[in-house]
């Protein structure tokens, strides 16, 4: 799957819909939407973290800057045929998603952010924000986390897309770059929208979200699997620990 945009600055608004009110949604945005160029497909991520999980700390906590480190393949990805991965810094600020992307193999990709040697062919330019992120955070991968989307784009050719997310699937040990070995579910009940805009949102989808009740949803995937796991496992063996003593 082609991804040729490397920067994005843009509003990213999620809301967890129903059965019934997704089915609203696909009809009324027939006029104004239409499938992007692959329209169904999977999307593959491994999140890194530090070793005591520092970024989904700050962001779960609900800091005003959020930040995120994360490799991601498209569709039918395939590691043996040298298919290319996108490396990403995500940020949030004052509401405003801040997104960087480079493309690459995913072995340059995974020995790039181990050793924070570039692969050749990536300029100063391309790689100065990731260079300065890898400094500042020793880098270990914490997840595997994989799901299936839907997208949509703007029939008239502007910026707004809307995506639907499901089968939210992850992985946070033993785990290689496979959707497969995901065995683990994300409990979301529902279908995951998300609205990404450059501008503020259309009035047309805001007369749509009021008309079928819909309310933003504040929700993170690797911030799901960090509270629904990770972080139930260290008060686990943090109270072993207390009992020990």
């Amino acid at each position: 799957m082609q991804q040729a945009k490397l920067l994005f600055q843009r509003y990213e608004k999620k809301y967890l819909l129903t059965e019934a009110q997704y089915r609203q949604v696909i009809e009324a945005i027939r006029e104004k939407m239409v499938p992007d160029a692959h329209a169904r497909y999977s999307i593959k991520n491994i999140y890194f973290d530090t070793e005591d999980y520092d970024l989904i700390r700050t962001s779960v906590d609900g800091a005003d800057y959020k930040e995120k480190l994360r490799l991601r393949a498209y569709g039918t990805w395939d590691r043996n045929k040298n298919d290319r991965v996108f490396l990403e810094i995500k940020k949030k600020y004052d509401g405003i998603v801040y997104k960087r992307r480079i493309g690459m193999s995913f072995l340059d990709a995974m020995f790039y952010v181990f050793s924070g040697e570039r692969p050749e062919g990536l300029t100063d330019l391309e790689t100065s924000e990731f260079d300065f992120f890898l400094k500042r955070h020793h880098i270990v991968n914490r997840t595997f986390l994989t799901y299936d989307r839907e997208a949509y784009a703007a029939a008239d050719g502007g910026e707004l897309r809307i995506t639907f997310d499901t089968n939210i699937r992850y992985q946070t040990s033993g785990f290689s770059f496979d959707e497969k070995q995901a065995s683990e579910q994300v409990p979301v009940m529902g279908v995951l929208m998300e609205i990404k805009n450059p501008m503020s949102m259309p009035l047309w989808v805001a007369q749509m979200l009021s008309k079928y009740q819909i309310r933003p949803y504040s929700f993170s995937k690797y911030g799901a699997v960090y509270r629904n796991n990770i972080l139930k496992e260290e008060k686990r063996c943090s109270v072993q620990l207390s009992a020990q003593v």
